[in-house]
C-alpha cells in the first residue's frame, strides 16, 4: 500500500531497530521477524545508515517507514537528506552557520542581499571565465602593495584619470 492510499485509521506499530542493507541496496530495518525493507519517511532529516539504530514503524501489510534516527553507528559523519526543492524559512531571527571547515558546490548559485559583509584573513578566488563587476562607485583600501597584472592592462575614463604618488615610474 502506497503512503497515499493509508488513512489514519490503518493500524502500525511503533518499535526500535538496527538498520542493515537489504535485497539490492535498500534499506531495511533488522526486526525478530527478519529483514523489514523500508522508506525514509519524509521527516527523518537524518540520512540512516547500516548499523544506526532507528525509530521505525510497521504498517500491518508490511510496509515499513523509517521515522528518526536514535543512535547513530559513526556519529563523525551526519547527513540530511532532502528531496525535491527545498527552502528554508525564518519569517523572524537569524541564520547561523558554524564549522570548522565548510564547502559549498552547486551548478548554479544566485546571491541576493541588502549588504553583504565578508571578513576574511586570506581569500583566494579562481575564475575560468569571465569575471564582471558592476557597481556604482569601487574603492580599495590597500595597507602595502597593491598589483594587478595581465597580458594587457586597460584603463580607461569618459573625463579623467588621476595618478598621485610620492615616485612614479613608466615603463
Amino acid at each position: 500500500m502506497s503512503p497515499a492510499t493509508m488513512t489514519a485509521t490503518q493500524p502500525m506499530t511503533l518499535a526500535a531497530g538496527i538498520m542493515r542493507m537489504g535485497e539490492e541496496g535498500r534499506l531495511a530495518v533488522d526486526t525478530e521477524a527478519g529483514l523489514l525493507p523500508v522508506t525514509r519517511a519524509a521527516s527523518c532529516l537524518v540520512d540512516p545508515q547500516p548499523g544506526d539504530e532507528v525509530l521505525f514503524a510497521e504498517h500491518e501489510d508490511g510496509a515499513g517507514y523509517v521515522l528518526a534516527v536514535l543512535r547513530q553507528a559513526d556519529p563523525s559523519r551526519t547527513t540530511l537528506a532532502l528531496c525535491g526543492e527545498v527552502s528554508l524559512r525564518l519569517p523572524e531571527g537569524s541564520l547561523r552557520l558554524e564549522a570548522e571547515r565548510m564547502s559549498l558546490a552547486a551548478g548554479t548559485m544566485d546571491w541576493s542581499a541588502g549588504r553583504l559583509t565578508q571578513r576574511v584573513r586570506t581569500c583566494f578566488r579562481w575564475v575560468e571565465g569571465v569575471e564582471q563587476v558592476t557597481v556604482g562607485r569601487l574603492r580599495y583600501f590597500i595597507g602595502e602593495v597593491f598589483d594587478l597584472m595581465g597580458g594587457q592592462v586597460q584603463i580607461k575614463a569618459d573625463r579623467k584619470v588621476r595618478i598621485d604618488g610620492e615616485t612614479i615610474h613608466f615603463g
